[in-house]
């Protein structure tokens, strides 16, 4: 298993790899192709997105225990629709 330690968050990017990342790191950016499901290992990720106005909306949070991208696998949906942050 491949472990890698820059901060707070811990996130499973796929099976047997382990990344960890600093909050308010971008863990994958909106528009980026989904290649697989994540599981919060440790700590929360947030997705979000800028309005038209520039405001930024959160339209989801993910804590310890919580996959996320999971349901953009079995869409038509096959990128990110917001940025995937460690909060």
């Amino acid at each position: 298993m491949d472990f890698f330690t820059f901060g707070s968050v811990n996130v499973n990017l796929n099976p047997g790899n382990v990344v960890d990342f600093k909050k308010g790191a971008i863990i994958f950016s909106e528009g980026e192709a989904i290649r697989f499901a994540c599981i919060v290992i440790k700590g929360e990720v947030s997705i979000s997105t800028i309005t038209p106005e520039g405001k930024e909306y959160t339209f989801g949070v993910f804590h310890q225990g919580e996959i996320f991208g999971e349901a953009a696998l079995f869409s038509m949906l096959y990128v990110y629709h917001g940025d995937i942050i460690a909060t």
